[in-house]
């Protein structure tokens, strides 16, 4: 059997579907992952500058009206594809079928551009799980067309035929979108949570904003010029403050340019931090220190990721270890962690921190207004949309 033989392009379209349905519920989980607790700071698709799913996943053209993922719309549009296909085998069906699925194709071919179109131009990156679905979306177009759909309208239609496709095309999105809306973390055991967003932003925003002073060679993330300066005190061996990191780590993402995160340890490990009431992470002090080192070599970022990434390896004496992919310059990093200069800027920061009232990590001063712990990403997202309004 060829592929010219209309049975088989039928399967093969029914393939396609079920690809593409697969690929945008991976991605619709993404999308929640990335807008949830995140778990990492790079997904696996993120391969380069211009191969970045997060960059795409938290831009704001992921998502529609409610907040719901351009995905989930995705993943309704192949279960309706999905369905349609079997009408195919169906000899009274058949041209009508084809009529109807060809039109589903050019509206999916239509908005498949638009969103490739917003990823080159206004994004300058790709999602492969995107491309995967635009990929997808093209072949089922190509196929639908080969099957020679009957263009001409104005010859009857088989009303009670397409009041059928009419109601698989809204049951398929129905289905599909709030069956994928169960991933989103607000959901929870009791039902649907809303977050009063609202609120948590106005009293993080109501407060006084405290200046902050950041030297010059303190390690950061973002251009220096940025209107959202964050700073973050910090314990890489702290899990809140790893959750917060991630947390952050999208906000960049999320707002490309705009942002600027200055780091500061605050170690809660009593061999540099004497302002803790006791160890709790003793390999704190070691994993500031190391996080300092790789900034003397321009590689703080990478550092950054890899010790939060890593934070359950974290101990005493196997923090280098954990560095070993950055390619640091061995003597140059041994040296640096030997001399006085990182325990010096730790004491500082440590000092810095407790004359702004810090008493727990992780804590954000976001333009000068105090954060502690973590936040809901909406909330971020508030607090972010309101000062950058205010910037403007």
């Amino acid at each position: 059997m060829s592929l010219s033989t209309p049975r088989l392009r039928y399967i093969t379209l029914s393939v396609i579907a079920l690809i593409g349905l697969a690929l945008s519920i991976l991605l619709t989980q993404h999308f929640y992952e990335i807008r949830g607790v995140a778990n990492h700071f790079k997904s696996s698709c993120n391969l380069s500058s211009t191969v970045n799913c997060d960059l795409v996943a938290a831009s704001p053209s992921a998502e529609l009206v409610g907040g719901l993922p351009v995905s989930s719309f995705a993943a309704a549009w192949f279960l309706n594809l999905f369905i349609m296909s079997f009408f195919f085998f169906r000899k009274h069906w058949e041209r009508e079928a084809i009529r109807a699925t060809f039109i589903l194709s050019i509206v999916g071919t239509f908005v498949s551009g638009l969103y490739f179109w917003i990823m080159r131009v206004q994004l300058h990156t790709f999602c492969l799980y995107c491309i995967g679905i635009d990929i997808c979306v093209l072949l089922g177009f190509f196929i639908t067309l080969s099957l020679k759909p009957d263009l001409k309208f104005n010859r009857s239609l088989n009303q009670g035929q397409w009041k059928t496709f009419l109601g698989i095309g809204a049951g398929s999105f129905l289905v599909a979108i709030l069956g994928l809306s169960a991933l989103d973390p607000r959901w929870d055991q009791n039902g649907f949570q809303p977050a009063s967003d609202q609120e948590m932003a106005d009293s993080i925003l109501n407060t006084k904003s405290i200046p902050v002073a950041i030297e010059p060679i303190d390690p950061s993330i973002g251009p220096k010029d940025a209107p959202i300066t964050i700073v973050e005190f910090s314990d890489f061996q702290c899990p809140y403050c790893r959750m917060g990191a991630m947390e952050v780590n999208t906000l960049l993402y999320r707002y490309p340019g705009k942002i600027r995160v200055v780091f500061k340890n605050f170690p809660l490990d009593q061999k540099c931090n004497p302002e803790s009431p006791q160890t709790m992470h003793p390999a704190a002090c070691e994993a500031a220190k190391a996080s300092l080192c790789s900034h003397e070599q321009g590689k703080f970022e990478s550092a950054y990721e890899n010790l939060f990434e890593n934070q359950g390896s974290l101990a005493e004496g196997r923090v280098k270890d954990l560095l070993k992919d950055l390619q640091l310059d061995q003597t140059q990093f041994s040296n640096c962690m030997e001399s006085a200069q990182p325990a010096l800027t730790i004491s500082r920061d440590i000092q810095l921190g407790k004359s702004l009232g810090i008493n727990a990590t992780p804590t954000f001063f976001v333009n000068g207004h105090k954060v502690e712990g973590i936040l809901p990403p909406s909330v971020w997202n508030q607090v972010i949309d309101r000062l950058l309004k205010h910037s403007n």
